[in-house]
């Protein structure tokens, strides 16, 4: 399943809705940000996690999303 997956990645990763709000991370990403458990990103807005600086090209991307993935490089910073 697409969940297992997720969580074998070494690379910080996450299942976002077409809006940018997390629906699920792996443990990568959630050592990277910092709380308890990768559940716990769930719900968040991946703008939160994202470096302010970088924040305006990160929302840009969501208004491009359609039936091809978007790349887009960015940095993220810890919610601790």
């Amino acid at each position: 399943p697409a969940q297992r997956l997720l969580e074998l990645l070494p690379e910080p990763a996450a299942v976002l809705d077409a809006d940018g709000t997390v629906l699920a991370a792996n443990a990568a990403l959630q050592a990277w940000a910092g709380p308890a458990s990768p559940r716990s990103l769930a719900g968040l807005a991946l703008v939160d996690l994202v470096q302010p600086s970088d924040r305006g090209a990160v929302a840009a991307s969501f208004a491009r999303v359609g039936p091809v993935p978007v790349a887009v490089d960015f940095r993220l910073v810890g919610i601790d």
